[in-house]
């Protein structure tokens, strides 16, 4: 991958870490930490590029995000999984490229467990007129569903999608915070 951006999510959840380069799942490991050790850093290196570079390597776009509970057991125990790490672009559909660890879980979890169908559920806060967020929850979830069937694979009979607009918050629409924790999309085992 010499001079070629490569794209690397890391999910850390409990002992279990999975690690993926670009699109593909290069690692999942369920018993990775032992629950008594403090893990509080990561070491970067390149030791399998050959030629070494003569001016190491970049990292760009750094992000490191907490994660409430683990989507895999949240979707296949609980039969459902919201999450607000889906993101769009303001009153759009177009799904923003920090989406990509939480779309690769979501395949992840599909793509491990061939039977599984879900609904797709887009929800939006009360910003605008109530009709338009119907239809923008609705377009999200139809494109999440997109995403997940072109670029991971997951067959487009195994899911459904539907939106709730503004009907379903979940926190308080009349604060940033309550509005961003409205914003969401839900997947619910069928």
């Amino acid at each position: 991958h010499a001079g070629k951006p490569v794209r690397v999510s890391i999910a850390v959840n409990g002992q279990r870490i999975r690690l993926y380069m670009d699109q593909a799942k290069l690692f999942d490991l369920p018993r990775a930490f032992e629950p008594a050790n403090l893990r509080s850093n990561f070491h970067f290196r390149a030791a399998e590029l050959l030629p070494a570079p003569q001016d190491g390597f970049y990292i760009a776009n750094l992000r490191i995000a907490e994660t409430g509970l683990d989507a895999r057991s949240q979707l296949l125990k609980n039969g459902r999984f919201s999450t607000t790490g889906i993101y769009f672009n303001a009153n759009s559909a177009e799904i923003k490229a920090e989406s990509a660890g939480v779309l690769q879980e979501i395949a992840a979890i599909l793509n491990d467990n061939p039977t599984l169908g879900i609904t797709i559920i887009g929800h939006t806060d009360s910003d605008g007129e109530e009709a338009h967020n119907l239809q923008l929850s609705k377009a999200r979830a139809a494109n999440v569903k997109t995403v997940l069937c072109e670029r991971y694979g997951v067959a487009p009979d195994r899911l459904k999608t539907d939106g709730a607009g503004e009907q379903a918050p979940v926190a308080d629409n009349g604060t940033p915070a309550g509005k961003a924790e409205n914003r969401r999309v839900e997947f619910v085992k069928r």
